[in-house]
């Protein structure tokens, strides 16, 4: 537990909690675990040592390790914000998984044309603050998530697998979001057509 991590380490955990505030901070993974004296490619296991560290001060990590995504590089970015421990297992619930999912896919869409304006920044934060049938604590992290793919997107291909169990209805809700999010910003591109006509096929619903 951090309460018996040597004082230099509680020091800087305490400084980058300062840092986080009640915002967010995003740094590469290295500057995160440098600032910890981490040497080089740290295991599975001192990862998740560090995100249940982060979490005992109430500081959450995208991406999220503890439910079982990918552990960042050295070059890849993480967001860290302060969590609530109501968050609990719950952000592996079906209903959670969808709307991170949903979220990979609006990023994608979003910089299909190259960039993501800020409209569609605003439009999908304000999605995110609409979705009332998760807690507070799950739509903070949702923004934090979001604020990691727009930097590094997800292929299509990466999140074929996280489609294909959800219901027909729940990838039609998906794929109206989706053209709607194309429009936020007034003008919607031929590249962002093919884009949606792609994802329209992996979701199985007619693109006409």
């Amino acid at each position: 537990p951090p309460t018996y991590w040597p004082v230099p380490l509680r020091t800087e955990l305490n400084d980058i909690k300062a840092q986080v505030r009640d915002g967010m901070l995003v740094m590469s993974f290295g500057e995160l675990t440098g600032r910890l004296k981490g040497a080089g490619a740290l295991s599975r296991d001192k990862v998740l040592g560090l995100a249940r560290a982060l979490e005992f001060l109430h500081l959450g990590m995208e991406p999220d390790v503890l439910a079982g995504q990918k552990l960042p590089t050295a070059e890849d970015s993480v967001a860290l914000f302060v969590a609530d421990p109501a968050e609990g297992a719950a952000r592996s619930t079906p209903a959670y998984q969808a709307a991170a999912v949903t979220l990979d896919l609006a990023c994608s869409v979003a910089l299909a044309d190259g960039d993501a304006s800020g409209a569609e920044l605003i439009h999908l934060t304000r999605h995110i603050e609409s979705w009332t049938h998760l807690n507070v604590a799950h739509r903070k992290r949702l923004k934090a998530h979001l604020r990691l793919r727009i930097m590094q997107p997800t292929t299509l291909a990466g999140l074929k697998k996280k489609l294909e169990p959800l219901a027909a209805e729940a990838k039609r809700t998906i794929a109206k979001f989706l053209a709607h999010l194309a429009e936020a910003d007034g003008t919607v591109s031929p590249d962002e057509v093919k884009f949606l006509e792609r994802v329209y096929k992996t979701l199985q619903v007619d693109a006409k």
